[in-house]
């Protein structure tokens, strides 16, 4: 991707990396569109004690890096509404896109010595929130269902990862164009996210590598043979 890069600095430290997770609940989180695939709240939200520690929420202007490929693994990021895109360097040294990420999903949770195994950077204005790296592995190591449910998030986004970079594989533009619409609408399908912003044209183009006008143009095109007679 050629967007203009920045890293962000968080604000609003407000988590304690020993909280549990009664204390890491509040109302905010309640309220939140995204509570449903939060990693914090279980079925049993019930069983939470809800306390006044606000949750670290930013929100992050487009083309700015949550956290890159080799820091530190200090937290773990739900985004809330926008969209981020993931890459890593290639054996070459070149950034190679690894994939899209929309509300409800969990980014920055996979990590090798305690460093980030890819880059995360905004498509768009993008509303994070985000957990310290410490409580994520306290939670996993004291709750069972919490690390079956890491275990099970890990091997989803290994097998996403495959799909996403077979989609720019492809030679023809028709067919990577395809793929990724594809790839996306079976994304908000599984997080349920129907009432979320599409992503532009420009900045899916910019993903896959097409020019935006050959892929508006492609697009139009899928579309009308898709349609129904």
């Amino acid at each position: 991707m050629k967007f203009k890069i920045e890293t962000i600095k968080h604000k609003n430290q407000t988590f304690n990396a020993n909280s549990t997770i009664s204390e890491f609940t509040n109302s905010q989180c309640t309220l939140c569109p995204q509570r449903n695939h939060c990693p914090l709240i279980t079925n049993n939200v019930e069983d939470h004690k809800i306390t006044k520690r606000k949750p670290k929420i930013s929100t992050i202007s487009k083309s700015k890096m949550i956290f890159t490929e080799n820091a530190e693994w200090d937290e773990v990021h739900m985004i809330i509404a926008g969209g981020v895109v993931t890459s890593m360097s290639s054996i070459d040294g070149e950034e190679q896109n690894t994939g899209i990420h929309l509300p409800g999903e969990l980014i920055g949770f996979m990590n090798v010595d305690n460093q980030h195994i890819n880059t995360a950077t905004t498509i768009m204005k993008t509303k994070v929130c985000s957990i310290p790296s410490k409580l994520y592995n306290n939670l996993a190591n004291e709750s069972r269902t919490f690390r079956h449910r890491s275990m099970k998030r890990a091997s989803n986004s290994i097998i996403e990862t495959k799909l996403f970079t077979n989609i720019i594989k492809y030679s023809s533009a028709a067919e990577r164009i395809n793929s990724l619409m594809n790839f996306i609408n079976n994304k908000h399908q599984r997080l349920n996210n129907t009432a979320t912003k599409r992503l532009p044209n420009k900045v899916l183009s910019n993903i896959v590598g097409i020019a935006p006008e050959t892929f508006s143009r492609k697009l139009k095109l899928l579309q009308k043979q898709n349609r129904p007679n």
